[in-house]
């Protein structure tokens, strides 16, 4: 049988494309299958809260979600395209894709490219995913996304980020993720990228309100965001596709909702006044039978932490979809178990001590 050159690329196209085999399925037809990927892929999407979606650097006004909306990297999965009718902000995983891909050197940096951890140096404690083998140095290191803005005499109230992330692993690889805005530690951002399992690789928004006492960072109209591991040596890689910045946030548009109970580990005794926090964006308190609900958390993958004096805090986290509600269920812990962990910056020394340490106060 004879190929001509379009037909070899036709082939290509599908293979490196996984998240559209579906069609090939139902229709039975490479030529239409690849027709409909194409429109998928290259298909122009506008919207008001977001802009043209091509674009790599945007700013808007006053629109629907917040007063100020700034987002860096183009909405399009890496270069894969969506799927059709898929929503990246509904909270939906994204379908595996392929790997590695080609950059393209106009994607601002930190965007659209594999990296990989800076601490990995080919003897990871628990093996390495698919992004470590199949790329190297200089090409996958970590660099951070920036993102530069006018504030037009705005005054910064709230910070809402919403960052799209793929196959971060770190539970399955032993990575410790340290999250930095403008070189300074975030916890509310490595509470979630550490619990993140994204095996396929595949794709994800997470949204997280910027907590009161880091709002500063966003006061001179240019933040720098980067995701890293100094010390673990996991062979663990990963991508963002943008990240998208919302100063003094209105609506987000996509929600979903989470209950659960909370008791007592041991007693199954119901705790009220336990404060349930979900992505540092939504709380509330449970009631005298230990029951909670929050209700209008964006959409994607959410963290849900338990705070209550004399109990050890807690934190599950689960994925949920536009309108989806989640069911979570806690058993604390007294008294409270004494944590204390450290995590070094990339220009510390790390020295080993056989012996104690001793603190003297005077």
């Amino acid at each position: 049988m004879q190929y001509s050159v379009l037909s070899l690329k036709i082939y290509l196209f599908i293979c490196k494309t996984e998240s559209y085999e579906n069609y090939l399925q139902i229709t039975g037809s490479i030529t239409f299958a690849f027709l409909l990927c194409i429109d998928v892929s290259l298909a122009q999407t506008i919207t008001e809260e977001d802009g043209d979606w091509s674009e790599k650097y945007v700013t808007l006004s006053n629109t629907s979600q917040a007063e100020l909306m700034v987002r860096v990297g183009d909405v399009d999965n890496l270069n894969f395209g969506w799927p059709s009718d898929f929503n990246p902000f509904s909270g939906n995983n994204t379908p595996g894709h392929g790997f590695p891909w080609s950059v393209n050197e106009d994607d601002p940096a930190g965007t659209d490219q594999i990296m990989v951890i800076s601490s990995y140096a080919g003897t990871p404690p628990y093996g390495s995913d698919g992004y470590t083998v199949t790329t190297s140095r200089p090409g996958n290191n970590v660099t951070p996304v920036t993102l530069q803005y006018n504030l037009n005499g705005i005054a910064v109230q709230s910070v809402v980020l919403q960052i799209f992330v793929d196959d971060f692993q770190a539970p399955v690889w032993g990575a410790s993720y340290t999250v930095s805005i403008n070189s300074v530690r975030v916890p509310f951002l490595e509470n979630i990228i550490n619990s993140l399992v994204q095996t396929g690789p595949i794709g994800k928004m997470i949204s997280a309100n910027v907590p009161a006492e880091y709002v500063y960072l966003f006061d001179d109209g240019q933040v720098s965001i980067r995701f890293d591991d100094y010390t673990t040596g996991a062979g663990d890689g990963f991508a963002i596709d943008f990240v998208k910045i919302l100063i003094n946030k209105a609506e987000l548009g996509q929600y979903s909702s989470v209950t659960g109970r909370i008791i007592e580990m041991g007693t199954n005794t119901p705790l009220d006044s336990v404060l349930v926090v979900a992505n540092s964006i939504r709380e509330t308190y449970t009631a005298s039978d230990g029951t909670y609900l929050i209700d209008s958390i964006p959409a994607g993958y959410i963290s849900i932490r338990t705070y209550k004096p004399g109990y050890g805090s807690q934190s599950k986290n689960i994925s949920l979809t536009n309108g989806e509600l989640g069911n979570m269920n806690f058993e604390l812990e007294t008294p409270a178990p004494y944590i204390v962990q450290i995590t070094p910056q990339a220009d510390s020394i790390i020295i080993d001590l056989s012996a104690a340490i001793v603190v003297i106060f005077s």
